[in-house]
């Protein structure tokens, strides 16, 4: 990965936890949505397949769109330790050529 991939990965990755963690992030908003399904899925009379089969699968897109972002994030933490060790070899190289 380029140095300036990396940069860009690493950057995505901060927007996204950004975004996604905290108070009032994506994930609680996500959280809530799927808080609203569930209430829903156990309040639906049984015999409504069709209402229930399509909460699960909006339950499993939420998850899905979570997983997508939680990715993104862990690529970036990754991309930020590569721009760390690479930044520190350099400093190592420049400390070497000073001595020298």
């Amino acid at each position: 990965m380029s140095d300036e991939a990396s940069r860009a990965t690493a950057e995505r990755g901060r927007r996204f936890r950004e975004w996604c963690e905290g108070k009032d992030g994506l994930y609680e908003v996500i959280a809530a949505v799927e808080r609203n399904y569930a209430e829903t899925l156990f309040t639906a009379p049984i015999e409504d397949a069709a209402l229930r089969e399509k909460i699960c699968h909006r339950v499993a897109a939420l998850r899905d769109i979570r997983l997508v972002m939680k990715e993104a994030i862990t690529a970036g933490k990754g991309a930020e330790a590569i721009i760390k060790s690479m930044n520190a070899i350099e400093e190592k190289k420049r400390a070497r050529k000073a001595k020298a």
